[in-house]
């Protein structure tokens, strides 16, 4: 990473660690092997070499500057405290240092045990095996039982056999904690095969894969009523399985209610007061019965609907009626959303190239949406593909009933900017559909674009911004 002024540096922590907003990913591109720090808060990376990963490793909250070079030497990475001080300090500069082995304080509040289960009605989930979703992700997450066992399933994969470390990071921060984040393999999952099976499912099973693996697309969202279930629509299997009449439900065990969950299950919380604009709020009962409304409406038109939507919420400072309709959305009014989030993947886009792999998936998608957003901004095509309709008008559809059933549009934004950004995607996404058919795209992991674009602005923190 590069060298900030240390002249304004605050004091470094008596036993400093990685703070839990930062997250470091293990990756091997070619030959190289590197560790690649995320800051979620501002949604920047650094790649560190891996000796200042041992170094950082070590530096858990329960050592100070002298106990973590005395680690160090035992691990083989030698280094004075001089040096030491010296690293650390360039995090500290980046606020990506904490002090002290407590976490920052990410418990997740209880769902009532007797809280009922709400599944996305209809809705059974079938895999294809291709391997998509494991080539795209920034995280995948083990236990760290699973983790041990995939160790001993394939002790050669990474040699993860030899040291848990060497395949495996903490979900965040330095602390060791229960979850842990495997490897990536030039961008996919280290036990990924070359065909795209998993290895561990071919070695164990399918119940040897980690727990959210097997639970995938699924997402639970307790709204105080109920806990909603719903998917994920960030793989092509999750969109193909719309509809379908075989495959597996959402819900493990056919659970009824949050008690009879796996306890492995993350429940989300719905906060009790939700932002519709920068100066409205209102209560979390009138936005679940507002998703229960939409739910009952349908669209003719995914990105009109959303557009309109937040223009209402933004005129009026309250939920509209779901049956809001949109004729004609100005391209000029949408432009700037569009130029918003092209500066913002334009950035991502440049850390990923610094360090990812030309066969990179992720790396590829985030590429020609670049392209895409290019051409509908300087080469004026934003209007007529505004005028002309949804590309996959079933598969933008399906994506707003996911979205209303677990209330999955409510974000750390105001809801209003949130659905702007959702049109944004489902926009791109028709201009990834169109260059797919005339043939300029090939490939797996372009057959849904939809999926493909959710997966690359949730996972990757692409956004427009609500100042655009």
């Amino acid at each position: 990473m590069d060298a900030p002024s240390l002249s304004l540096a605050p004091p470094l922590p008596g036993r400093p660690r990685l703070a839990d907003h930062v997250l470091a990913r293990l990756h091997r591109v070619g030959d190289e092997t590197f560790v690649v720090l995320f800051d979620q808060q501002r949604g920047v990376s650094f790649q560190v070499g891996m000796r200042e990963w041992v170094l950082l490793s070590l530096a858990d909250g329960t050592r100070d500057l002298e106990g973590i070079r005395l680690a160090a030497a035992r691990e083989g990475a030698i280094a004075s405290s001089a040096v030491i001080a010296a690293f650390l300090a360039r995090l500290h500069v980046e606020a990506m240092l904490a002090g002290g082995a407590e976490p920052d304080g990410r418990a997740s509040v209880a769902s009532p045990d007797a809280r009922p289960i709400d599944a996305l009605a209809g809705y059974r989930f079938a895999c294809d095996g291709r391997g998509v979703c494991c080539r795209q992700y920034a995280t995948v997450v083990f236990s760290q039982l699973e983790a041990t066992r995939a160790r001993a399933l394939l002790p050669l994969v990474e040699r993860g056999g030899d040291r848990h470390e060497w395949a495996f990071t903490p979900r965040h921060g330095s602390i060791a904690i229960p979850a842990c984040a495997v490897k990536h393999v030039d961008g996919a999952c280290a036990y990924l095969d070359e065909a795209g099976l998993c290895r561990i499912h071919a070695a164990g099973g399918a119940l040897a894969k980690p727990f959210g693996c097997n639970l995938f697309p699924a997402r639970f969202v307790d709204d105080g009523e109920a806990v909603r279930v719903s998917a994920l629509v960030e793989c092509a299997c999750v969109l193909r399985s719309a509809g379908q009449p075989t495959g597996d439900g959402l819900v493990p065990g056919d659970a009824r209610t949050r008690g009879e969950l796996p306890r492995e299950v993350f429940v989300e919380v719905l906060p009790a007061t939700i932002a519709l604009t920068d100066t409205r709020e209102v209560g979390r009962e009138a936005i679940v019965a507002w998703s229960r409304a939409v739910l009952e409406g349908t669209f003719a038109d995914g990105v009109a609907w959303l557009w309109a939507t937040a223009d209402a919420m933004e005129r009026d400072g309250a939920l509209p009626s779901p049956a809001v309709r949109c004729e004609h959305i100005d391209a000029t009014a949408v432009l700037p959303w569009l130029r918003s989030l092209r500066a913002v993947l334009a950035r991502v886009t440049a850390e990923a190239r610094a360090w990812r792999g030309p066969g990179d998936v992720a790396l590829n998608a985030l590429e020609v949406m670049g392209d895409a957003i290019a051409a509908l901004c300087d080469d004026g095509l934003l209007a007529p593909m505004l005028a002309a309709g949804p590309v996959q008008s079933e598969a933008e559809a399906f994506y707003l009933r996911a979205n209303a059933h677990a209330h999955q549009w409510v974000a750390e934004r105001p809801l209003a900017v949130q659905l702007r950004n959702l049109a944004m995607r489902l926009t791109v996404a028709r201009a990834l559909r169109r260059f797919h058919g005339a043939g300029l795209l090939t490939g797996e992991a372009f057959e849904e674009p939809v999926a493909l674009v959710e997966a690359m602005c949730r996972g990757y923190g692409v956004h427009a911004d609500a100042s655009a």
